[in-house]
């Protein structure tokens, strides 16, 4: 498991919520190059949540990872936060190849924050990550290939190639618009 932080300079937190949230964009422009499949099995428009199903490609060594999460966005104050969590699923059979990872949760906050240019304004977007899993291979390893996506030095939400708005269906958005009191959130 690790914490970490970044800043994507010159973005709001809405546009890296869309990015992080837009499996299309981040797979098919290579930009998470380890995400090789990905299907959104279930949406919610009331609560904000997402079920999808992912296939992540890994090192020649070991078979790919399989997951089926849930994912839920909401906006709280002036930041936005996902909490996603490997949940079991019986429509989706079991197979050796790829693994699947049962053990996951990743949590994300964005925040502007000041630019590190110190320009004085809030230009940038702080993301503050908490991620675990157990993929099934020694800590080293896996500590050596951390997730591409939380990365902004690979050119992040402002990659030249990148459309914008990324999430062309506008769903981040939508989940994103879906705040609990923070009494649902127990």
């Amino acid at each position: 498991q690790y914490l970490s932080s970044s800043i994507f300079e010159n973005a709001t937190p809405e546009e890296v919520r869309d990015f992080f949230g837009d499996d299309e964009f981040c797979m098919s422009n290579k930009w998470d190059d380890m995400l090789i499949y990905h299907k959104t099995l279930e949406e919610c428009q009331t609560t904000g949540t997402m079920k999808a199903h992912w296939v992540r490609k890994f090192p020649f060594f070991c078979s790919d990872r399989e997951y089926i999460i849930a994912r839920r966005i909401w906006k709280l104050g002036g930041a936005y936060y996902c909490v996603t969590k490997g949940i079991p699923c019986s429509s989706i059979p079991r197979r050796n190849k790829p693994r699947r990872v049962d053990l996951y949760y990743s949590s994300w906050c964005l925040r502007a924050v000041e630019s590190k240019r110190g320009n004085g304004g809030l230009t940038a977007c702080e993301v503050l990550l908490f991620h675990h899993e157990d993929m099934g291979i020694p800590y080293e390893i896996a500590a050596a290939g951390r997730w591409t996506r939380f990365q902004p030095a690979r050119g992040g939400p402002r990659a030249p190639e990148a459309p914008a708005p990324w999430c062309p269906c506008h769903c981040c958005r939508t989940w994103a618009s879906c705040s609990p009191s923070p009494r649902k959130m127990r």
